[in-house]
């Protein structure tokens, strides 16, 4: 018997690391988008999709298996983070999906969260001592 979606993703989001967040502190604009995403991605709206298809066994196959359960609109999260330019919501969305730091259930990794407030903590020039948890 195969496992369940939720089954699935309970692996995926036990397996996060910390080298997930890596990327998030790259440079340049594109960058700048992903952690905006990130920050918006549980405010999104999802749908769910129906997908008879059994999940793979491969652990890439099973990670596309599951994003293939959900349905969300792009120009929602454009709104949201007030994207414009060349830079789409696909190309964004495929970073921050492809380096599993959000999950197709509107969760994101825990360890993304804790570098993202840690990220904003420190351009805001907050300390240890007065740091809100």
């Amino acid at each position: 018997m195969s496992e369940s979606f939720e089954e699935i993703l309970a692996k995926f989001k036990k397996q996060a690391s910390m080298e997930d967040v890596l990327i998030l502190f790259s440079e340049g604009p594109i960058y700048e988008m992903v952690r905006n995403v990130i920050v918006v991605w549980p405010k999104v709206s999802l749908e769910k999709v129906v997908f008879k298809e059994a999940p793979p066994e491969d652990k890439n196959g099973q990670w596309i298996w599951l994003w293939k359960h959900i349905k969300y609109n792009p120009m929602e999260i454009s709104g949201k983070i007030g994207l414009t330019g060349i830079l789409g919501p696909d190309k964004i969305m495929e970073i921050a999906v492809g380096n599993r730091m959000i999950f197709p259930d509107g969760t994101v990794s825990e360890y993304v969260i804790k570098a993202i407030r840690q990220f904003v903590a420190s351009k805001l020039g907050l300390t240890s001592k007065n740091k809100r948890r």
